[in-house]
């Protein structure tokens, strides 16, 4: 992973990402020097130095008249996601009594995008049950790049296992062969389609990969239950 990818990835805009890492690689410098660099307009520059003091990533102070700029210690990132966890830990309380008020009518979402596959990946650890997939060719490992060895790792510290019905192809069996804590079943090549689904939890995701993913979560007690019974029909006959 890119630090400017990881950047984003802690909670930084696409141009607080590039000025905190133009300051952390070229040093102390002003928001002129940045905006030359960068190639961002001043303001935008001043906008995201602005940020990045609100969260306490960079810091700045006047020499010989002019503001410059520096990064703060790099443990300013542990602070900032302590900060968060107790913001969280504080609203979700509140949060899930206002969803438990919400009828149990099937919620649907839809998500576009790698980001969106990323955060339904991040729900999947969060629930940390029953995760199966039916169809496709190991498409997310492609689509998500190193995210997806990222996410691997963590599924595997949560002894989180996938039980999978995938595409029978020398190509997917020999990515499967090297994925922990796999468990896969195969069906005829001729049955491939863009459009696979996961089902976990109590959530099943349609996912169309195309150039811009799509993927449609919906949470459903009873969506699931019929497509983890249909899932068991074809376990039985999908072939090792």
């Amino acid at each position: 992973m890119e630090i400017y990818e990881g950047l984003q990835n802690l909670g930084l805009s696409k141009q607080e990402a590039k000025v905190y890492r133009d300051l952390l690689e070229g040093g102390e410098t002003s928001a002129g020097k940045i905006a030359e660099r960068c190639k961002i307009h001043r303001r935008s520059v001043y906008d995201a130095l602005e940020a990045l003091s609100g969260k306490g990533l960079v810091t700045g102070v006047f020499k010989s008249g002019v503001k410059v700029f520096s990064v703060t210690p790099l443990d300013s990132f542990k602070t900032l996601l302590k900060e968060k966890e107790l913001v969280l830990s504080e609203i979700l309380p509140m949060l899930a009594k206002r969803q438990s008020k919400q009828s149990q009518t099937p919620r649907i979402t839809v998500y576009q995008g790698k980001d969106g596959l990323k955060t339904i990946h991040e729900d999947i650890l969060r629930e940390n049950r029953g995760y199966s997939i039916y169809g496709g060719s190991v498409q997310a490992a492609s689509v998500l790049k190193d995210y997806f060895p990222f996410w691997t790792k963590r599924r595997v510290r949560l002894g989180l296992t996938i039980k999978g019905i995938w595409i029978d192809t020398p190509e997917v069996r020999s990515k499967l062969a090297i994925m922990p804590l796999v468990e896969p079943k195969f069906i005829p090549k001729e049955h491939f389609s863009h459009v696979v689904w996961w089902l976990y939890a109590d959530k099943l995701v349609l996912v169309l990969y195309r150039e811009e993913p799509i993927a449609v979560v919906i949470e459903s007690e009873d969506f699931a239950r019929t497509y983890r019974n249909f899932f068991k029909l074809m376990w039985r006959v999908a072939r090792k």
